[in-house]
């Protein structure tokens, strides 16, 4: 059976005007029905595409209005501030032209001033040229005046040199006669302790009191003149250093055992921490002796709490090792931390006075420090703890290192005997001794502590007989005066190791 197909096409018109045609095919007739439905259909689909296209515009339409409001307001605000800075300089013309009648007012009365000025300019020039020939005269006088000025000026500087000498002669002086000042009080120091000891009796208990008032009288008075000829050492460029390789667990073992007793004493927590574990290439007397400063002011000044002694690296700079002395005491002021560092400083004059020492501890810390190519940094605050940090280098060149020194002592240094005594340290018997010093009384002092200990002592007044004892006998160790008589005891301790 054939099929025909049937096309029906027909417009789209909304209020007389065209937006479209449609075109239908089918295979079956359209018939009326259809047709209506159709003719239906267009309406709602003409009324819809009226309606999309006048969405459409609406949307352009509020576009165009939003950028015209935009510029509206974008020439609103540029008018108000030129509107503004009209006022602006409107206001400042007002104030000039106040001003400007203001200085004219001035101005009148300015020159009715200098005409009075001139009539009386007249009147001066008429005196000046009277005083010309007197003021010529004293010029004459001024001119000797300031030759005699110069004259003195250059006597205050002679003289200052002078004084700059005298005071490094003076730092010289000081150092040099370390051995004078330490040796006696070395005596006495080991004698009234040795008295102690040996009074067990309690019949003669006021007796052993009193010499341990002179044993600390004495302690006290070297601990004094050590700390005064540390610093005039400094000053006069004379301490030297010994550099050798240590590790960081000896520090800590050696102020642990030192400050332990202080510690439970005063019933304060004393914590030690090494964080470093490593080798250190140092002075290590000099180290400990700048911790031994920060840890004796940490207890001092630390009633309660804890006092932390920490040795680690510097995560800022991999070449320094850090040492660390932190406690709770009663703090620094910011005002006081800059001059905590000069000579027989503490602060205030009332920490000396209810705590006690000269304040030279820490000028000391600082002029080690800074011999050893490190540098102090201090961190506190009232009533909260202050930290005393030392920074170190790994290494040093090799023209600020020392030849080390084994089996020496120098005389200023028999106190570390004292202590050695104290703690009660044994030895193998008939272990030798040789003491090479020029100081009889010393001799003997140090004698009677060795002897106490085990040590048979054999004793040498010069380096020469020094020299000839070890030669002729078998020496377990050697306590040697670096200032003998007749040789350096730098220069017999290089043919000791030499030999």
């Amino acid at each position: 059976m054939e099929h025909l197909l049937n096309v029906y096409a027909f417009p789209l018109y909304y209020n007389d005007e065209l937006y479209g045609v449609i075109e239908l095919s089918s295979f079956e007739t359209f018939n009326e029905l259809k047709q209506q439905f159709i003719e239906t259909s267009s309406n709602i689909i003409a009324i819809n595409l009226y309606s999309a296209i006048q969405n459409q515009q609406i949307k352009e339409l509020l576009k165009v209005s939003e950028k015209a409001t935009k510029d509206a307001q974008e020439v609103s605000v540029q008018l108000i501030n030129a509107n503004e800075v009209l006022e602006e300089q409107q206001r400042q013309l007002q104030v000039q032209t106040e001003e400007l009648q203001q200085s004219n007012a001035q101005l009148e009365e300015q020159q009715q001033i200098l005409q009075q000025q001139s009539e009386e300019m007249q009147q001066t020039n008429a005196q000046l040229e009277e005083n010309q020939s007197y003021m010529e005269e004293q010029s004459k006088l001024l001119s000797i005046k300031n030759e005699e000025l110069e004259k003195s000026k250059i006597e205050i500087l002679a003289k200052s040199k002078d004084y700059e000498v005298a005071n490094r002669y003076k730092s010289q002086f000081l150092a040099n006669i370390s051995h004078e000042l330490r040796t006696p009080l070395n005596s006495i120091i080991l004698l009234s302790n040795l008295l102690i000891r040996s009074c067990k009796d309690t019949t003669i208990q006021d007796a052993q009191e009193k010499i341990k008032v002179i044993f600390n009288a004495g302690q006290d008075l070297l601990r004094l003149i050590n700390d005064i000829l540390d610093l005039s050492k400094i000053e006069a460029g004379k301490m030297d250093l010994n550099y050798k390789s240590f590790n960081s667990s000896e520090i800590i073992k050696d102020l642990s055992d030192l400050f332990n007793g202080t510690a439970m004493e005063k019933d304060i927590q004393f914590i030690s921490e090494d964080k470093f574990r490593d080798n250190i290439y140092g002075d290590k007397e000099k180290i400990s002796q700048v911790l031994r400063n920060f840890l004796s002011n940490a207890f001092k000044f630390t009633d309660r709490g804890s006092v932390k002694l920490k040795i680690e690296r510097d995560t800022q700079c991999e070449n320094n090792v850090v040492f660390s002395v932190i406690d709770t005491g009663i703090g620094i002021s910011k005002d006081k931390l800059d001059i905590i560092f000069d000579e027989f400083h503490q602060g205030d004059g009332s920490i000396s006075r209810k705590y006690g020492g000269t304040g030279l501890g820490l000028s000391i810390s600082n002029g080690l420090s800074e011999l050893m190519k490190g540098k102090i940094k201090v961190i506190s605050e009232i009533d909260m703890g202050s930290t005393f940090l030392l920074y170190l280098p790994f290494t040093v060149s090799e023209q600020a290192i020392c030849k080390q020194e084994v089996a020496v002592t120098k005389s200023n240094e028999v106190q570390n005997v004292v202590k050695s005594e104290n703690k009660e340290i044994k030895n193998e018997k008939h272990k030798s001794l040789l003491i090479i010093e020029d100081d009889i009384n010393l001799i003997h002092s140090i004698k009677a502590i060795s002897a106490g200990i085990g040590f048979a002592t054999l004793t040498a007044n010069s380096g020469t007989e020094g020299l000839k004892l070890i030669k002729e006998k078998e020496i377990d160790g050697i306590l040697l005066d670096l200032g003998l008589p007749d040789i350096k005891g730098i220069d017999l301790l290089k043919k000791l190791i030499s030999s």
